[in-house]
């Protein structure tokens, strides 16, 4: 199985992008067996990890940035992984975007936000499928009490555009998710 990590973040010359997770494969978390990542163009970075046949482990990572000094900033988000055990494609395409550590918006996914002021998220009951091509996730932690986020698209799999049957993510740690 073949993964295509792309990473949207703009970087200053001399500065390099990597990855690193639970895997040998991407340096088993230690920053000096990381993954080198590629400038793709202006706005992403690109990496392609080749995976053995049967890979079937949940893979957590994150990403860091090396400046040219030698000094390394790692990624804010906490909860990147994937679970190979549910994906049955011969390739998949990644598209994360970075989050600053020290970006205002955290703030919402502390646990003063999260778990006490903002812990009305609506549940819906929903049957998981478990095979899919695509997952969607979104971030939207300032909902109001009874909404929730709902997406649909120009093809029946994504409901033509209804509004009144939309495809309604769930909520799954920091994100609302839909497969």
């Amino acid at each position: 199985m073949t993964i295509h990590f792309y990473l949207r973040y703009h970087t200053n010359f001399g500065q390099t992008l990597f990855i690193t997770g639970n895997s040998d494969l991407l340096g088993n978390h230690d920053a000096a067996k990381a993954v080198e990542m590629s400038f793709y163009n202006n706005d992403y970075w690109h990496v392609k990890i080749d995976l053995p046949d049967h890979f079937d482990d949940t893979v957590s990572y994150t990403y860091f940035l090396k400046d040219a000094d030698g000094t390394e900033v790692f990624d804010g988000e906490e909860n990147r992984s994937l679970d190979f055990s549910s994906l049955a494609s011969g390739s998949i395409a990644v598209w994360d975007v970075w989050n600053g550590g020290n970006d205002f918006r955290n703030a919402y996914f502390t646990r003063a936000f999260s778990k006490v002021l903002l812990s009305h998220v609506a549940r819906v009951r929903k049957r998981a499928l478990k095979y899919f091509t695509h997952e969607f996730r979104v971030k939207a932690p300032l909902l109001r009490q009874g909404e929730v986020i709902c997406m649909s698209g120009s093809t029946p799999n994504l409901k033509n555009w209804s509004t009144s049957d939309p495809i309604i993510m769930m909520p799954r740690n920091d994100w609302f998710v839909a497969n």
